[in-house]
């Protein structure tokens, strides 16, 4: 039959033969949850930089052992690969847009469960911004965002060094404050994206 009911169940057996004798047996048996996969989304890649997302599946029977695999003749986008344990990693070598990736989960008494993620494989980080204002000893710098496109959000950014009494913030990218001394910096700005791809730039 098809079990409907997840959990320990009594279970009650009786055996006889045709002179009357009998025998029975009373105890339990495990109706363990349907097997299914839980995820079911998957978050941009982004392209040269490494990729690493564990898939889930619940129910069935042997759970922690689930074995994985790309369903039928499917192949994954190029650097891709699916581990048994369900690891989908790599470093994607080129942009893709709604990439349908087909997995199979199995449990340990041969239950099967597929379904059919999508993945989108962006192209890698830029500084589109190419210069800075000038700025003016003991006046205040007006706030100016660096601007980056590409990756994956959210960025977050660094410097190198900056010209003393002006910061970067690193979640907006905004050069901001007051600065205290004449004289040119140069300064390397560098954005990562949320999947750690970078870019650089210069600026002075």
């Amino acid at each position: 039959g098809t079990p409907t009911t997840a959990g320990a169940q009594p279970i009650a057996i009786t055996l006889a033969d045709n002179a009357g004798n009998s025998t029975s047996f009373q105890g339990t048996i495990t109706i363990n949850p349907q097997l299914q996969i839980t995820t079911t989304t998957l978050p941009d890649a982004t392209v040269g930089a490494l990729y690493s997302q564990q898939l889930g599946a619940s129910g069935g029977s042997g759970a922690g052992t689930y074995q994985w695999a790309v369903a039928g003749d499917t192949s994954l986008p190029a650097g891709l690969s699916l581990s048994p344990t369900g690891l989908l990693s790599g470093t994607p070598t080129a942009t893709a847009s709604q990439v349908s990736v087909p997995v199979v989960v199995t449990d340990t008494t041969g239950g099967r469960v597929s379904a059919t993620l999508t993945l989108n494989i962006v192209g890698g980080i830029t500084i589109t911004t190419t210069s800075v204002p000038s700025g003016q000893v003991g006046v205040a710098y007006p706030d100016y965002a660096i601007v980056a496109s590409g990756g994956v959000a959210p960025y977050s950014w660094s410097a190198d060094v900056l010209p003393p009494g002006l910061t970067l913030n690193s979640l907006s990218g905004v050069l901001s404050g007051t600065p205290t001394q004449t004289g040119t910096v140069k300064s390397t700005i560098t954005v990562k994206d949320a999947n750690g791809a970078s870019a650089s730039a210069v600026f002075q």
